[in-house]
């Protein structure tokens, strides 16, 4: 930064004699007569020539409605809607002067220069300036950079192409018209110089005002221009009236740490409380990396509510993608105490990174996390490990282990030599439990899944296919903490699957297409199934990812042998109307059965289908051998020009004949339907009858008519729980004068409840938000709150809008 004894002044230098002897006549011309200024300088059509050019005008370029020129004096006066162009800056004007002996441009006002290069325009009464436009002074100046900061002074000069200063100067990004010659806000200061190479305004003896009064004052001020989007300084202020916390102000302060980093050092502090002025100290470090970023947040209290002592919280995270095809993320959450982030209520309790992860402050558990995941063409490499730690007392009953682990790699390859695909999957899973001896959740299960598959199609003449396929299978299951299972179990299971098809596809002279596959299929599958509890997610199920896709074979099950012959048929007619039917018959045959057991039966089923504008259903249903419906499943989807529709409905019963079981019966449906300019109503139901915690339905709406008033509406309620499961509700209305009041209601079962009224401001230059909010955190012990929080931020918050006034 230049002191102020090291910023240059204006320079009048003449031009030398050298350069006054390459000087011509320039000739008077007449109504809109045009200078061009070509690579090498300025030349004037008239009547009878074209006079060669003046260096010191090399490269503009001008028009006027008249000008005139003076051998003797070598000055050449123009006049009538003049706009001179030189390398991206433009000024108008009504009257100009070139002085040829001084290489000096004189412009008599009202007068505009405006720099594309820069983003600035600058209007004054009258100015001094080189031919090239890059130094100058002005006289009774207003200067608006990047549409947005507006200064003006009693003189503005221009030296070496980059600093500009003001005397006697106000700044402001508020609208300044007629009929509001007073900003919001500003700053006076005695004297400002803009660094154009740094991007940065220097203001000495500078007076903050509001409406026109003065309250505040600093000898020396430095502020970030306009381009800049990374600078230090303060940051948005706030102070909150909490009944739990006291009052206290925050002033946040961003610190840039080169080009890729930076800090925010939050400190609060305590208004009329009796913990010490500075109570708590927030801190966030952001990093970008080369192919990453990482996100550090935190904060220190001296002194919590209830006298509990200093305490803290770190929240960390981080996602990186690099050259190799990983992908890593990770989430750190620690606090000192269970109800600390309920009663401090950062950042309201739920906020965001910078890459957009959600960070929340409300819930009653904290997640710690790491992944790691690289997918590609024949490969699928994941992992996925958690900590979960509860905010709750140790002796709750959570529906959540308290660790959990998912690793998985996939392998598709081929042997050279050996005809068909191979198939590699390895899948561990773990949870462990350990809240206490009061919780139900206590079991640890580890599990080691390992599978190798071959399969392989042939083409063996006048249209067969011949399928074959062989798969092993291994299991390995730790169960600790659990005195109703077996500690270890181990278990194989090997499958082998030979088929023969016979698919047929044709289409008739009037569009109808007839596919026709007649098949006989032979399954073995050997093995001795794990007797494993029922826990939450797929830690339970043989086939944890459907790499093998094992619910192909209904009757499949591995606590047991199963060799099975199975033949039958699908025929589908596709209509040019849009309607297809189908049938598929079937029969298995169960082999190596006891004596009078169950040897397989038929299923017979019927399909219906249509489409055709915008509209799809399907229907099925599946009969046993004697007839009876066991399956039945239903499809409809609709979408036009205001909505979407969508529902599915599937049922099965128990039966041998299917290889059922179980009953399940699963519903489900959603609409987004526009009713109304700017009113959609949104639905969805699942209905799930063999699940205890997979009900739920779902209902809300969204309006905003485009003028004043907004609001949404969304309710979740648990069917299996019949209780209500989350709520949010907003209402906003603009009002006359450019505020924005709104009503807002949070409830969330898992995290808290919230009501809240707000009152928003925002114009072109401050942004001021205010909120009155009552909220309860489902954190036992954790204390309800009553808040007030007002923030206030000065700047340019509405540079596309563009200025205006009236």
């Amino acid at each position: 930064m230049r002191t102020e004894e090291e910023l240059p002044v204006l320079d009048f230098r003449r031009s030398s004699k050298q350069a006054r002897d390459r000087r011509r006549r320039l000739y008077t011309s007449l109504a809109k007569s045009t200078v061009w200024a070509a690579a090498f300088g300025l030349s004037v059509a008239s009547s009878t020539g074209i006079a060669e050019t003046p260096t010191d005008f090399q490269g503009s370029f001008m028009v006027a409605d008249e000008m005139q020129y003076d051998p003797a004096t070598e000055t050449l006066e123009a006049r009538g809607n003049i706009e001179i162009y030189n390398a991206g800056r433009r000024l108008t004007a009504s009257s100009v002067v070139y002085q040829g002996v001084d290489g000096r441009v004189s412009v008599i006002g009202p007068l505009t220069i405006q720099d594309s290069t820069t983003g600035t325009r600058t209007f004054a009464e009258f100015a001094d300036l080189s031919t090239d436009m890059q130094d100058f002074v002005v006289i009774s100046a207003r200067h608006l950079m990047q549409d947005q900061l507006q200064l003006a002074s009693a003189e503005m000069e221009r030296t070496e192409g980059r600093f500009t200063e003001w005397r006697l100067v106000t700044a402001s990004y508020c609208q300044v018209c007629e009929n509001r010659p007073t900003p919001l806000w500003e700053i006076r200061a005695q004297r400002a110089t803009h660094d154009q190479l740094e991007r940065m305004i220097y203001l000495r003896n500078a007076q903050f005002r509001v409406a026109g009064v003065p309250v505040g004052y600093l000898p020396y001020l430095r502020m970030p221009d306009p381009t800049v989007e990374r600078a230090n300084g303060l940051l948005r202020a706030s102070i909150r009236s909490s009944s739990v916390s006291g009052t206290t102000l925050r002033l946040p302060y961003f610190i840039t740490l080169g080009d890729h980093a930076d800090v925010t050092l939050t400190p609060n502090f305590t208004l009329g409380g009796a913990t010490g002025v500075l109570n708590t100290l927030e801190g966030r470090y952001r990093q970008s990396f080369a192919y990453g970023d990482i996100e550090l947040n935190g904060a220190v209290t001296r002194q919590g509510p209830n006298s509990r002592g200093a305490q803290a919280y770190l929240f960390g995270n981080g996602e990186f993608s690099f050259p190799s095809g990983f992908d890593l993320a990770f989430q750190v959450q620690d606090a000192s105490h269970r109800t600390y982030l309920a009663d401090q209520n950062f950042f309201g309790g739920t906020t965001e990174t910078f890459t957009g992860t959600p960070l929340r402050f409300d819930a009653a558990t904290l997640i710690s996390s790491l992944s790691v995941n690289r997918t590609r063409p024949g490969e699928i490499v994941s992992f996925t490990g958690r900590i979960l730690e509860s905010l709750q007392p140790p002796n709750a009953t959570l529906d959540h282990p308290s660790a959990d682990l998912n690793a998985e790699y996939a392998r598709w390859f081929e042997i050279n030599g050996i005809p068909g695909e191979f198939l590699f999957n390895t899948v561990a899973q773990a949870e462990y439990n350990d809240f206490g001896p009061t919780n139900a959740r206590r079991r640890d299960i580890e599990r080691v899944f390992a599978g190798l598959r071959w399969r392989e199609s042939w083409d063996i003449g006048a249209g067969f296919v011949l399928d074959g396929e062989l798969a092993g299978f291994s299991d390995n299951y730790n169960i600790s903490d659990d005195p109703a299972a077996l500690a270890q179990q181990r278990t194989a299971h090997r499958l082998a699957v030979v088929a023969l098809r016979w698919p047929w596809e044709g289409t008739m002279a009037n569009g109808t297409r007839h596919s026709f596959e007649p098949f006989v299929r032979q399954i073995a599958f050997r093995g001795a199934g794990a007797v494993v509890p029922s826990v939450d997610g797929t830690i339970d199920s043989f086939d944890p990812n459907n790499r093998f896709a094992l619910s192909r074979f209904r009757r499949l099950d591995r606590p047991q042998d199963f060799d099975a012959t199975e033949i039958g048929f699908d025929y589908d007619i596709f209509l040019s109307t849009g309607w297809s039917v189908g049938t598929r018959i079937e029969r298995d045959f169960l082999w190596n059965i006891p004596a009078g057991g169950y040897d397989g039966g038929p299923l017979y089923t019927a399909r219906l289908g249509y489409s055709n504008a915008g509209l799809t259903a399907t229907a099925s249903q599946v009969h046993n051998g004697d007839f009876d419906p066991v399956r039945r499943v239903a499809a409809l989807s609709y979408g036009w020009d205001h909505g979407q529709l969508g529902a599915t409905y599937s049922r099965s019963e128990i039966d041998q004949d299917l290889g059922t079981t179980s009953r399940t019966e699963l519903i489900s449906a959603n609409l987004s339907w526009t009713v109304l300019d700017g009113l959609t109503l949104l639905s969805d139901l699942t209905r799930d009858r063999s699940s205890t915690d997979s009900s739920f339905a779902a209902g809300g709406f969204t309006f905003d008519d485009g003028d004043v008033w907004s609001s949404s509406l969304m309710t979740n309620y648990s069917i299996d729980d019949a209780e209500v499961d989350t709520h949010a509700f907003s209402l906003a209305r603009d009002l006359d004068w450019g505020g924005t009041a709104r009503v807002t209601y949070d409830y969330d079962r898992d995290t808290q409840r919230a009501i809240g009224l707000g009152l928003d401001y925002v114009n072109e230059c401050v942004s001021l938000q205010s909120e009155l909010l009552r909220r309860q955190s489902v954190i036992q012990d954790a204390q309800p709150a009553l808040e007030l929080t007002i923030s206030v931020e000065f700047g340019g918050f509405s540079p596309r809008q563009g200025r205006r006034c009236g």
